[in-house]
Formats: structure tokens, C-alpha cells, sequence
């Protein structure tokens, strides 16, 4: 799991709990890749702690030109499931949670946009709270950079800077901390990602199940 990053470049909506009924008591996972995303098809699967499996809930072809599917199951419990394009590194996943309910999932250059059930609504707002800190630190680091290559760096600006940036490291850990608290699957699926950022308590440590076979699998 070490190492393990996306390319997630933004978000531009985060899910909306209960977004529609269900007329039935599965999932219905809608699937839509963008043109500018280079794909020759599209895999989703599921994840089940429970079991250690990874099952392939549907595959999509779009040598036909058809960037747009619709996967249709039940469920009795939630998991953390992703969208895998061409069988490439998890550079190229899109997780989400698995749940009963109207799934839609959009995949752009640079995007996702995914639209679900309350499970997928929590997720996705540590998502994007996460990406907001990221960006945040970033943009220090690069005005740092800036400044002191033109000399401008003394030891009070260097004390803001460090101060500045240990604000941000806390505020994710903070993040981290708190998603970890949420429903199970919700913290499996966001230890998946980013879990090798997370400076994490013994206790919080004990209630994860880092599964070499989800790791290993999606990294091939």
C-alpha cells in the first residue's frame, strides 16, 4: 500500500445523499467516461473485507464507441468498490462505496464526479476536504520556493512558513483522524488511498485490515 496516490486532479461535485429512490432494492451503478479520458474499456469492482475478494461486477468495452453503461445488483451490506480504465495502476481507480441506491459516476480529464447514497456522500466529503488541505500545502511549498530563490527567505519568514505548514499537516491528520470514525467500509476504502499519509493512533490502527490482496491486486 505504500506509495499508493491517484490522479484524482479535482472534484467537481460531491455525492448528494439519497440523490433519487431506487425503484428497486439494488444498486444501479451508472458509468459515464468522458472523451478526453483515453480508455479502451472500463472495470468495476467490488472489495469485500469479509471474504479478501475482489469480484468484477461488470466490464465495458467501448471499442464501439460507448463511453456510458449502466451495472445493475443487490447487495446485503455495503463495500468498498472502484472503476479501474484499462486495467492500468490505481493511478487510474475510482473508488467509491457500494451501496444500494442510484450510483452515478462520471470520469473526466482531471475529474470525477460521482453522485450517490449517503455512504458515498461522507466519503466523498473527507475526499474533497483532503484535496483542499493538499492544494493548500502545496501552494505553500511553491511561494516558498519562489521567495527563496530571489533571496527573500530570513529566519522570521522561514518560522511562518514552517508554522504555516505544520497548520495544514495537523488540520489533514485531524481529517484523517475523524474519517477513520465514520462507517467502517467509509475508513477502509479512504485508508485504500491514503493511508500512508496517516499518522495514525494504536487504537485507530487496531479497527483496520490492510489487505495485501486489495493492494497487490489493483498495483499490478
Amino acid at each position: 500500500m505504500k506509495g499508493i496516490s491517484t490522479i484524482l486532479i479535482a472534484i467537481t461535485a460531491i455525492t448528494i445523499a439519497s440523490c433519487g429512490k431506487n425503484d428497486h432494492q439494488g444498486y444501479s451503478i451508472s458509468c459515464t467516461i468522458d472523451a478526453g479520458v483515453s480508455a479502451d474499456s472500463v472495470t468495476v469492482y467490488e472489495y469485500s473485507t469479509d471474504y479478501g475478494a475482489v469480484r468484477v461486477l461488470g466490464k465495458h468495452s467501448m471499442a464501439n464507441g460507448s463511453r456510458s453503461f449502466t451495472i445493475k445488483g443487490e447487495t446485503d451490506t455495503h463495500a468498498t468498490a472502484f472503476v479501474r480504465i484499462d486495467n492500468n495502476f490505481l493511478s487510474n481507480c475510482t473508488f467509491f462505496i457500494l451501496e444500494n441506491g442510484n450510483i452515478d459516476i462520471r470520469i473526466g480529464n482531471g475529474y470525477v464526479n460521482v453522485v450517490g447514497q449517503q455512504l458515498n456522500s461522507e466519503y466523498f466529503k473527507a475526499f474533497a476536504e483532503r484535496w483542499g488541505m493538499v492544494n493548500r500545502r502545496k501552494s505553500l511549498h511553491r511561494k516558498y520556493v519562489a521567495m527563496a530563490k530571489k533571496g527573500e527567505i530570513n529566519d522570521s519568514i522561514d518560522r511562518e512558513f514552517e508554522l504555516a505548514h505544520k497548520l495544514c499537516c495537523d488540520s489533514l491528520q485531524r481529517l484523517y483522524a475523524r474519517t477513520l470514525q465514520l462507517d467502517p467500509v467509509v475508513a477502509q476504502t479512504f485508508w485504500c488511498q491514503f493511508g500512508n499519509e496517516m499518522n495514525l493512533t494504536p487504537e485507530l490502527q487496531s479497527k483496520l485490515k490492510p489487505d495485501s490482496l486489495l493492494y497487490g491486486f489493483i498495483e499490478k
